[in-house]
């Protein structure tokens, strides 16, 4: 079960309940280009408000834990400065 799961932030449904008009998008994608062994999948879901486009969350699922928290910490580190997407 080598499944690393990492959250920041607010969820879809905590950011809706708080009053923000959130909306989520998740990509899935390789941790590695395809020709270099040892690659996995990470997927990222981010979620924002719509109206100013800020960053309120941010959740990362992978079979690489050092590349998950290395993704969720950037998107932490992002949001801590009010980044937008």
């Amino acid at each position: 079960m080598n499944l690393y799961i990492a959250s920041t932030g607010l969820t879809t449904q905590e950011a809706i309940r708080h009053g923000f008009k959130a909306r989520s998008a998740a990509i899935t994608a390789r941790t590695k280009a395809r020709y270099y062994p040892g690659g996995g999948y990470v997927t990222i879901k981010l979620i924002i408000d719509e109206s100013s486009m800020r960053i309120l969350g941010a959740q990362v699922l992978g079979d690489d834990g050092s590349y998950v928290l290395g993704k969720i910490d950037t998107l932490a580190a992002l949001m801590a400065k009010g980044g937008n997407r």
